[in-house]
């Protein structure tokens, strides 16, 4: 029986296009969402390591903070060397070793600990590799995964592979504070390593349903950074914002453990329950999307936002109010609304910035994107274990809120003023009329 073509496959329901997707698609699904499971579970287990180690509940804010900030740190300062990193093995093979290698560097780190070596500075010299592979795994990721979606159907196709990530997310968060809580932090961080050699199997022995494209090179990757942000101020519109919003609710995930501790949830259960509340909002993005579309994409992204930033200043508002069993699981719907409004705002985003970009232009654009938000998220672990640390949890997530509504505004205004030099004909990334 012949595969189904594009125009048939847009046209089935979801089961039915998971279903005729190519075997090899499947295959990298499945993986990811394993690997996912994983990397949620970690991240509770080397933030209760984290905490466990400070002297007091408010100050494990700063010693997560911390750890944080030299992880995103690292992999924002290795992000523009990706293509050198891949230049010998290529696109495929690099992000096997990258996955091979996080594998080895979990496990000694587990190792170690188990042989008595103290889990904070442990996770402190971890940190380093961990965040270069991270920098460098993004963009690699990024590339392999395009190459095991079918051209047809090819957008849905990614889309759905997103989707399993996050499902293993929303898994990986209750469950893997669950076995931090029952079996202990080491047991969760060696699943965690052991999860990424199913990803780099896959791509090492399930050929791709087509080449990847290398890793553009730059020959001086900052200056390139530097001429994407002087290209248009529509693309310096998008990566304030970018590093805006990151700063802001970036970190959240990460400082889940302390922010739970400081409400006065301390199982490691209840942080995961918030984090895969987290991940289910993402999962909703799909269908919040299509009813925020808007002609004016400023309008589309600073509803998305606004929605966002509105679901923070409520979390402020219950992590006040409530206590106990009623404000976990308040908490925990808002937060399904608070990420489906922002991963919404981000998609919307991300597709403004590829509009506004030459084609020439779209990848250096998209990088300095994304290093924007890596750099937002070093810094906002700061920003939230000092407001953790000496304010609180209530007075964290409201100063934040009133941050995301300042930005929302900041970026109606920025957005609303390039759409009237684009319809004026003045946009800078239009071309120039031609003399008379």
């Amino acid at each position: 029986m012949a595969a189904p073509d594009g125009q048939e496959l847009e046209s089935l329901g979801t089961r039915q296009f998971i279903q005729a997707l190519p075997r090899e698609t499947k295959l990298f699904m499945a993986v990811a969402a394993v690997s996912q499971v994983g990397s949620t579970g970690s991240l509770l287990a080397i933030t209760t390591i984290a905490a466990d180690a400070a002297p007091t509940t408010r100050q494990a804010a700063n010693y997560t903070s911390a750890l944080f900030f030299v992880m995103f740190g690292v992999a924002a300062l290795a992000m523009p060397y990706t293509a050198l990193v891949s230049r010998r093995l290529g696109v495929l093979k690099s992000f096997a070793a990258i996955q091979v290698a996080a594998c080895l560097l979990w496990l000694a780190v587990a190792g170690l600990i188990a042989l008595g070596a103290p889990g904070y500075p442990v996770l402190l010299g971890a940190a380093v590799l961990a965040g270069a592979l991270r920098g460098w795994g993004m963009t690699l990721g990024q590339l392999s995964l395009s190459c095991y979606a079918p051209t047809a159907g090819r957008a849905r196709s990614i889309a759905l592979m997103s989707s399993s990530q996050g499902l293993g997310a929303v898994i990986g968060g209750p469950v893997g504070g669950l076995l931090v809580d029952l079996a202990g932090p080491l047991a969760v961080i060696v699943f965690n390593a052991l999860s990424f050699l199913p990803v780099a199997w896959v791509v090492l022995a399930v050929v791709p349903l087509r080449a990847p494209k290398s890793a553009r090179m730059q020959e001086k990757p900052w200056r390139a950074i530097w001429a994407s942000m002087r290209s248009s101020s529509a693309i310096r519109g998008a990566v304030v914002v970018a590093v805006g919003s990151a700063l802001m609710i970036g970190p959240l995930s990460q400082m889940m453990v302390p922010l739970a501790r400081d409400l006065g949830h301390n199982l490691a259960l209840h942080a995961g329950i918030l984090i895969g509340a987290l991940a289910a909002g993402n999962l909703l993005a799909p269908v919040l999307l299509p009813r925020l579309q808007h002609s004016i994409r400023a309008v589309s992204t600073a509803k998305a936002y606004t929605i966002a930033a509105g679901a923070m200043v409520c979390v402020s508002l219950f992590a006040y109010l409530l206590d106990g069993g009623a404000e976990l699981v308040t908490l925990g719907l808002v937060f399904i609304v608070f990420a489906a409004g922002s991963t919404t705002g981000r998609s919307f985003l991300v597709d403004f910035v590829e509009i506004e970009s030459a084609e020439e232009e779209r990848t250096r654009n998209l990088s300095t994107y994304f290093l924007a938000i890596m750099v937002g998220v070093t810094l906002g672990s700061l920003v939230w274990g000092q407001l953790l640390s000496s304010a609180g949890g209530f007075v964290t997530l409201l100063s934040l809120s009133i941050g995301m509504l300042l930005m929302t505004v900041y970026y109606w205004r920025s957005l609303l003023r390039s759409a009237r030099e684009a319809e004026a004909g003045n946009s800078p990334s239009s071309p120039p009329p031609p003399e008379r």
